[in-house]
């Protein structure tokens, strides 16, 4: 008695020790950078930052809130994809970006402040707190009449190139200034000792715009021969420089073949497993039909259990169970019977409603980010009828017509868009969750870039 008395602790013990590691894996969060600090905006300009979100342990779905602390500077603070958002279940990153939009009629002085990432478990009976504890970003933002001019090169390429055609520089560049600027460039051509065989300037690499990160490109036309050269390239902004690079580069004779063997994704998964996932709601149905089957042949065995064999041999006891065969056919029709009510109960609230199709070419409201589309034919917009007889537009779970509807959005309302794919838009929706929306209901898009 005494050991299975130590046995049940060592088990409780086990349990809590368990419980209380969950808890502590839901706080394993990280955001990079740690500010958001800029001290020479001007009346007028914009600032982008972008955060990233890392975490590990406890991979559950949550709910990220964003929360500035920078007073009547709060207002400026646009959120990309929102103030809140999902941290979908088997994320480990996600990223967000902050844009600072400063109003032309803003005072200069000093904006200090900072902002507060929590996260919130979508499951309610989640308990406890995981990043909102302690983890702040610390702002400051500072407004200036002073010009300042500040790039920084994140990257520099060159490729191979075949004779006779141009060298190609392409150059990653940030605006880190409140001014557009326009950088140049010095490339020195080298053989393998180092002697110096040709040198160029770059002077027409474009300008890249207050809080602007773009490649710029320039190119120039060599005279060496084939072989392989050292290329040494720095960029300047008036006259100081910003990043030297030396790298290789061939001139080849002709642009080399590269072998291109499509690689097709086979489905490695077995062909039953695939079928019954296809199928799940339907497997269900049938092993409970089955369950129930079993359960009405056992009631039925223990009811003509402690019968006589006389009484097992008549034709109504025959017909009610008493033999082994008539209680199988029971059995199996009461099994069926419950398949077909659980399919017919499925069919329930199905509505056919007759809709008015249009052609139009439409495009989404409300985005901030810049959104480039090709060209589309006319578009069918399938609309339907509240009962008031105001049209809405459903939003869907997945980028699917045949999934759950979780939204209907009014006419005329406005979505942020999280997410582009081939006839979707992913939307931010008023109850901080996401859901799908087919483009060929979208009325019109506001485009804004975020650089």
């Amino acid at each position: 008695m005494k050991n299975i008395k130590n046995i049940l602790q060592k088990v409780a013990l086990g349990v809590m020790f368990l419980a209380l590691s969950g808890a502590l894996v839901n706080a394993g969060f990280g955001v990079s950078p740690a500010d958001i600090i800029n001290k020479h905006l001007k009346p007028g300009s914009t600032y982008t930052r972008e955060f990233k979100l890392s975490r590990s342990g406890n991979l559950d779905e949550i709910m990220i809130v964003l929360e500035p602390e920078f007073g009547e500077a709060n207002s400026w603070l646009v959120f990309t994809p929102g103030r809140t958002f999902i941290f979908e279940k088997g994320e480990r990153v996600k990223t967000f970006k902050v844009q600072v939009r400063v109003p032309e009629t803003a005072e200069l002085k000093e904006y200090p402040g900072s902002l507060r990432v929590k996260a919130n478990p979508s499951d309610a009976a989640v308990k406890g707190v995981t990043i909102a504890q302690g983890l702040k970003i610390d702002g400051d933002l500072t407004l200036t009449e002073e010009n300042i001019e500040s790039l920084a090169i994140t990257l520099i390429e060159v490729d191979d190139i075949v004779k006779g055609h141009p060298v190609i520089v392409d150059i990653t560049a940030k605006n880190e200034g409140n001014v557009d600027v326009s950088p140049t460039a010095k490339v020195t051509i080298m053989d393998s000792n180092n002697n110096v065989l040709e040198e160029h300037e770059l002077s027409n690499l474009g300008v890249v715009k207050e809080d602007e990160q773009k490649v710029l490109s320039g190119q120039f036309i060599t005279d060496l021969d084939l072989g392989e050269y050292y290329i040494e390239i720095e960029v300047f902004l008036n006259a100081k420089s910003l990043r030297k690079d030396l790298l290789v580069f061939k001139i080849m004779e002709e642009a080399p073949v590269v072998a291109k063997t499509e690689k097709e994704e086979v489905d490695t998964t077995p062909a039953l497993f695939k079928f019954l996932q296809d199928n799940k709601t339907y497997v269900v149905w049938i092993v409970v039909a089955i369950l129930a089957g079993m359960i009405i042949y056992f009631l039925i065995s223990k009811l003509w259990k402690d019968k006589s064999e006389e009484e097992k041999e008549k034709t109504s006891s025959i017909a009610l169970g008493s033999k082994p065969s008539t209680r199988q056919v029971l059995s199996i029709g009461f099994g069926f019977l419950v398949f077909v009510g659980l399919f017919a109960s499925s069919l329930v609230g199905i509505e056919v409603k007759e809709t008015i199709v249009k052609d139009r070419k439409e495009e989404v409201q409300g985005t901030q980010d810049m959104i480039k589309e090709k060209q589309q034919p006319m578009l069918n917009v399938i609309q339907s009828v509240d009962s008031q007889g105001d049209t809405i537009y459903p939003v869907y779970a997945k980028a699917d017509t045949t999934s759950k509807v979780i939204y209907e959005a009014k006419e005329d309302e406005t979505f942020t868009v999280v997410e582009e794919t081939a006839g979707w838009y992913k939307v931010s929706l008023p109850n901080g969750t996401t859901g799908w929306v087919s483009k060929s209901i979208i009325k019109s898009v506001n485009r804004k870039e975020v650089n």
